[in-house]
């Protein structure tokens, strides 16, 4: 194997403020081994999730092309490339769920209430039967990559 094979393809490091070719970087949502999640907030104004540096963009595209249907899985909305100091990376873009499962995590130090969790595992559960029916298989699920549709609301009885 040459030494050019065992490098990884270098993760751009983007700060709050950078522009990207969807909108302006307002804060990291998550990192892995390949890619790291910012959101940004769009030239149109909205929000969105941009993963960057992802090996794989184009295969992962198209495996989301397969559960596009499916509400319970993010869809890629587009893939683009950007280029710093001589390097391309892969950019997707995808809509900006409420938040990962890891920071509700981190927001109830004793605990997300029994009602929330049910919800998250019901959608979670049928996130993973969607994939699976399509022939993808998530081989990563972790609280930092089960996105939230929106911040669960809590009634007084949660």
């Amino acid at each position: 194997m040459s030494s050019s094979e065992d490098e990884e393809e270098p993760v751009l490091a983007l700060q709050p403020g950078d522009h990207t070719p969807y909108g302006r970087v307002q804060c990291r949502l998550g990192r892995g081994t390949f890619a790291t999640v910012w959101m940004v907030r769009t030239d149109g104004g909205g929000y969105a999730a941009v993963k960057v540096g992802a090996q794989c963009a184009e295969e992962e595209e198209e495996l989301a092309d397969e559960v596009r249907e499916s509400p319970y899985v993010v869809a890629v909305r587009e893939r683009t490339t950007m280029e710093r100091d001589g390097v391309q990376h892969d950019i997707t873009l995808s809509d900006l769920m409420g938040d990962s499962s890891y920071r509700l995590l981190r927001a109830f130090p004793n605990g997300i209430p029994t009602p929330v969790v049910r919800r998250m595992a019901r959608d979670l559960l049928c996130g993973l039967r969607d994939m699976h029916a399509a022939g993808v298989v998530h081989a990563d699920v972790k609280p930092e990559n089960v996105l939230l549709m929106e911040r669960p609301k809590l009634t007084e009885k949660d």
